[in-house]
């Protein structure tokens, strides 16, 4: 069906634009692709993506295991990670033996994301990330 087609002409109940409208419906529907049944990506290089298919609002990234100290083997480490009201973290604390040994922070303003990673000792690395363009800037500072 053509979404350019001519609407009808009402009658006294109505009917004839219900169908019309349901079938108008009906074909924008049938042009979309369904939810995806992958598992979501974890690792690689940034990309806008060209998949057809939308993703599940249920849906749960794996934990990157380069980011997580119990991965490093390091006994009694652990992360306490909050959130802003929009879902958004805002802090994840990286502690060993209920000692702080880095703290990231996050901030968000409009398509951009900085990340400020603070070690026990001083030292920070901040990550700029536009999320249009994927740009990207690392910025080091000594303790």
């Amino acid at each position: 069906m053509s979404l350019l087609t001519k609407p009808p002409v009402l009658d006294e109940t109505g009917q004839d634009m219900v169908s019309w409208l349901q079938s108008i419906y009906n074909a924008l529907v049938a042009g979309l692709a369904g939810p995806s049944a992958l598992l979501p990506l974890m690792d690689g290089e940034a990309s806008a993506g060209s998949a057809a298919t939308w993703p599940r609002s249920d849906h749960v990234h794996p934990r990157d295991p380069k980011l997580d100290l119990h991965a490093d083997g390091i006994p009694g480490a652990a992360q306490a990670v909050t959130w802003d009201a929009y879902g958004n973290v805002t802090t994840v604390t990286h502690t060993v033996v209920g000692i702080t040994v880095r703290t990231d922070s996050f901030s968000y303003t409009g398509s951009t994301i900085t990340e400020t990673r603070t070690l026990a000792t001083g030292e920070s690395l901040t990550l700029v990330t536009n999320l249009q363009t994927w740009a990207m800037a690392e910025t080091y500072a000594a303790a």
